[in-house]
């Protein structure tokens, strides 16, 4: 994709220099348009161009931005929008929620958590649409999962299987600590999960859980630096040793019925691939690393230790990052206690529970995710319940 063919976003700005440092921020995953009063920005969203998302400011010269909020509202009802405010946020959360905002940043901004917001925002409508759940002939059950082909950004590879959970299929349950297990619903397959939670190229081997690391078309951008493409990129050899018989295209990653083998060797791609994506800079990376490591200790008893330490290593090194996303800071927090709790470190893990509390001191309810809240629940269970009997794990 070139630059013309990215998404699309309007920042609706009237501080020029603001709004050039949001471009700046931007434009290595959007093509990033300005506008600097309401009126220009009313003319813009009534032009042909569609947006796949608006970043607004409130106080605009002209019109203010409810005003233009409203315009854009007239004509695209679904567009998302992330409002950017230096008022207080109980002034503007009435009317902003009224209008059907993605978000309310306050000034100075996170531009961190505005790229990740924008990024979860314009991916929901961009979507493309999925294949139909596969079903067992067998007993008429559908599996709780979607299959969508996607391209390798390192390769070029344009068959990528990626799996994408059902919403409501499946029950996923944290309660064991440092792995989940799995629940379907009436009418699904009974599925384990961790199967198909990493989409692996088999050309190349880039592999990854988050379906935004691998592109919808062959000529997408790719969302990071180019330097760690190059490095994804140099390391496709080592990849390949890591895969014992690999074949030049090894389609036993794109079948969902991977053997306890075929997980493994997954999960250890990703977690090496995670190299690249934290040289590139992407939010979360160092934690997904830590995620993976961490079901590796859970799957092979004998590495477990090791394992665990090196994942406690990649999620602390997480929390070093002030700009990680509070969606992102909460999943650490949650492994940082179960590893510490494995560690036998229990003093270290009511420390890192003060540092949630103290996360979400002053967030009101409305502002927390789903996604944040599931992981808040799963904190509270495992500090109240601990770690299960025994951690290794099979896989179903």
């Amino acid at each position: 994709m070139n630059y013309s063919e990215k998404p699309s976003i309007l920042v609706v700005e009237d501080s020029r220099v603001l709004a050039k440092v949001i471009e700046q921020r931007l434009s290595i995953a959007f093509r990033v348009e300005t506008a600097h009063d309401g009126e220009d920005a009313i003319r813009l969203i009534e032009s042909d161009t569609v947006y796949a998302a608006l970043v607004l400011d409130l106080v605009l010269p002209k019109v203010d931005g409810f005003e233009v909020l409203r315009a854009l509202r007239r004509k695209n009802k679904q567009t998302p929008v992330v409002i950017i405010t230096a008022k207080p946020r109980h002034a503007v959360e009435s009317d902003a929620k009224e209008l059907g905002v993605e978000a309310i940043l306050s000034k100075p901004l996170d531009f961190a958590l505005l790229q990740d917001l924008l990024r979860q925002a314009t991916s929901k409508i961009l979507a493309p649409k999925m294949e139909e759940p596969y079903i067992n002939r067998a007993n008429g059950k559908k599996y709780p999962f979607h299959m969508s082909n996607k391209c390798c950004f390192i390769c070029g590879y344009e068959k990528v299987h990626v799996f994408t959970p059902v919403p409501g299929a499946t029950n996923e349950d944290w309660g064991h600590g440092p792995y989940p297990t799995y629940k379907s619903s009436a009418g699904f397959e009974d599925w384990d999960g961790i199967k198909t939670l990493v989409a692996v190229c088999p050309y190349c081997f880039f592999a990854s859980s988050d379906s935004a690391d691998f592109a919808e078309k062959k000529d997408d951008a790719y969302p990071y630096s180019e330097e760690s493409k190059k490095i994804l990129a140099r390391s496709i050899s080592n990849r390949k040793r890591l895969v014992p018989e690999a074949l030049d295209i090894d389609t036993r990653f794109n079948h969902p019925h991977r053997d306890r083998e075929a997980v493994i060797v997954s999960l250890v791609l990703a977690e090496k691939c995670c190299n690249g994506l934290i040289l590139a800079g992407k939010s979360g990376a160092y934690c997904q690393a830590g995620v993976y490591t961490t079901l590796l200790g859970a799957l092979q008893t004998t590495t477990a230790e090791k394992n665990f330490r090196e994942a406690l290593m990649c999620c602390e090194n997480q929390l070093k990052h002030k700009d990680s996303p509070r969606r992102v800071l909460v999943r650490t927090y949650y492994f940082c206690i179960v590893l510490n709790m494995l560690l036998n470190r229990t003093i270290v893990g009511r420390d890192i529970m003060k540092k949630v509390e103290a996360l979400y001191a002053d967030a009101r309810y409305e502002e927390i995710s789903e996604e944040e809240r599931e992981w808040l629940m799963r904190i509270n269970n495992i500090w109240k319940n601990g770690i299960a009997h025994g951690i290794s794990r099979e896989i179903v």
